[in-house]
């Protein structure tokens, strides 16, 4: 994704959504097998590994150390619940290796 408003403006809302969404988990105030059949684990889990490194940089070098810790607490929950998805980096891997006839 390029980096323009549009783009900030994106990321922005889908962080922050999943980050209220964590909140809700992470207090008990929804049930997390009715949160995943709504929200897909997969999601979850590849959209905080793509924006992980932006996370970072706001925790660390804009001094905000909570920043999307609740998007953090539901990419854990999720990865727990389902350890059988692939991460980002594997699926990109397989998809490499399939794409060169190397699979």
């Amino acid at each position: 994704m390029r980096s323009t408003p549009e783009a900030y403006g994106f990321i922005s809302y889908v962080s922050h959504m999943l980050n209220s969404i964590g909140a809700l988990l992470k207090d008990k105030m929804v049930d997390p097998d009715s949160l995943f059949s709504v929200y897909s684990p997969i999601i979850v889990i590849w959209t905080w590994e793509r924006y992980k490194v932006i996370t970072d940089f706001y925790r660390e070098h804009i001094n905000l150390p909570t920043y999307l810790d609740n998007f953090e607490y539901l990419y854990h929950e999720a990865k727990h619940r389902f350890p059988e998805m692939v991460s980002r980096d594997e699926w990109h891997e397989f998809r490499n290796k399939y794409e060169t006839g190397t699979l």
